[in-house]
């Protein structure tokens, strides 16, 4: 019995579900927060939604090139935070690759990777954010006719009989 309330429950929500599927039409709009989302969850899918499929390449390529300066400097942060602990050591020999800087240097050098480390990173997480918000827009003016048919003219206006007579030029921009 139970076996035959299963099979009666699934065949229902089968065929309820096709049922309602036929019935509706629906008419997708193209949604900004969809696009966002795809946006948030996986960068550049949100232009790929959009078909504009020219910015994937642009999105990752800024995220290669903040990772790339997150990489460089936090290479050079560790190797001279590295080389600060060793001088802390009495006897430590200084290689030659240091000789040439004293301990205040060491530090300065080590704050300068930090700062453009962490730089790196504000950069990284704007450009993401910056990703999302594109995605976002393009979505919004997905539907914005961009045609051919502006035009703008430059003509004299003169009206010679009335009252007061209005001389000068007139501008019209058509839309």
């Amino acid at each position: 019995m139970k076996q035959g309330f299963l099979l009666l429950l699934v065949a229902m929500l089968l065929f309820g579900a096709t049922h309602a599927q036929t019935d509706s039409v629906s008419v997708s709009k193209h949604s900004p927060k969809r696009a966002a989302l795809y946006s948030t969850f996986l960068p550049g899918l949100g232009q790929a939604y959009n078909k504009k499929y020219w910015k994937i390449p642009v999105v990752y390529a800024g995220f290669a090139a903040t990772g790339y300066f997150f990489y460089v400097n936090n290479e050079g942060y560790l190797k001279y935070k590295r080389e600060y602990k060793r001088r802390a050591n009495a006897d430590y020999v200084i290689p030659d690759e240091f000789k040439q800087y004293s301990d205040e240097n060491i530090i300065s050098l080590k704050e300068a990777y930090q700062r453009d480390r962490e730089l790196a990173l504000i950069v990284g997480g704007l450009w993401y954010v910056l990703n999302i918000i594109d995605a976002a827009v393009d979505a919004h003016l997905f539907y914005f006719d961009v045609s051919d048919n502006l035009s703008f003219r430059c003509e004299p206006q003169v009206e010679p009989f009335g009252v007061c007579a209005n001389n000068g030029i007139k501008l019209t921009l058509r839309f």
